[in-house]
This record gives C-alpha cells, sequence and structure tokens, in this order.
C-alpha cells in the first residue's frame, strides 16, 4: 500500500510527537507490532520502507500530525539540524532556501566561521550571506573576527527565525 493519506498512515503506524518515534502497529514480515519503524541511514534521516517504496520518517512524521503531505515546492526542516530527531517540536515547513539557511557552515570553510572567507585581490576578510539563491556581500574586513561579526549581525535580518550562525 502506497501512502497516500493520514487514515493510511494511521492503520500501519503510531507516530510518538514527544519522542518523534514512528512504531508498527502491525507486524509485517520480519518486524512485530510495536516495533520501532525505520532505520537510520548514512545521510542521518530515518528512512522506512512500505509496500517497496521508501518513506523518510519526518515527512510520515508531518503527516501524521497535519494529515497533509507538505507541498513540493517546501522543506521539512529539522529545527536542530539533527535529522533524525523527528520529534513534532523540531520540524517545522521551510522553503528550500530557508532549510539551506538553517545549515552549518560549509565543510570546505577554511575561516572557521560561517559566511567568512579570505579574498586573496583584497588581503581582506570577506563576510557574504546566501538570500534568496544569491550572495550578498556584507564588506571586507581586516579580521576574519569583524567579518563574522558581520555575518552575525545580518543573518537574523535575511534569515529570520532560519538564521543560523554556527
Amino acid at each position: 500500500m502506497v501512502i497516500h493519506t493520514q487514515s493510511q498512515l494511521k492503520e500501519l503506524l503510531n507516530y510518538d510527537p514527544n519522542s518523534g518515534v514512528l512504531t508498527w502497529k502491525v507486524s509485517r514480515r520480519r518486524t512485530k507490532a510495536g516495533a520501532i519503524a525505520g532505520s537510520l541511514r548514512r545521510n542521518g534521516y530515518v528512512e522506512l520502507c512500505i509496500s517497496g517504496k521508501m518513506y523518510q520518517a519526518h515527512r510520515l512524521a508531518w503527516l501524521c500530525m497535519t494529515g497533509d503531505w507538505p507541498e513540493k515546492s517546501f522543506d521539512i526542516d529539522h529545527i536542530d539540524m539533527v535529522r533524525s530527531n523527528n520529534s513534532w517540536n523540531n520540524l517545522r515547513l521551510a522553503t528550500r532556501s530557508q532549510n539551506k539557511n538553517n545549515s552549518p557552515k560549509h565543510r570546505d570553510n577554511t575561516s572557521g566561521y560561517k559566511g567568512v572567507y579570505f579574498e586573496k585581490s583584497s588581503g581582506k576578510w570577506k563576510a557574504q550571506i546566501m538570500v534568496n539563491y544569491k550572495n550578498k556581500n556584507l564588506g571586507r574586513f581586516p579580521t576574519k573576527q569583524d567579518a563574522y561579526a558581520a555575518y552575525c549581525i545580518a543573518a537574523p535580518i535575511y534569515h529570520h527565525e532560519f538564521a543560523r550562525v554556527e
């Protein structure tokens, strides 16, 4: 059975909004009723298979609590950035841009600060922030700490509740 509605989901699974854990209501193949549904994947998300189709647990949690799948243009953001934490108070609807705003500094960041890069041509530290998929220059600074301070001021202005500065 492919899950299309909240009622179909609730026939198969229980969702605990406090823990974020889904459990099976019915026994299936090698899984007994009451067992935790899904497994942690390498990408950090909990996923489970229903009738040969893979589902992300946070999307099922959303359907269970709201009665609707999020529209295709929306993501479900994990507020604390822990992809396996599917407790209801940790999930929120977000555009792709908002979801990216609530992310840590890039893996290849060499300054140690989100939004801060050394610009060889000027010999200064550049602060920039992504706004609607476009980089917005926040200025060039003598130290990376000064550049980071500019980023920390700008993040809540441009990203609102999705601002992440670490």
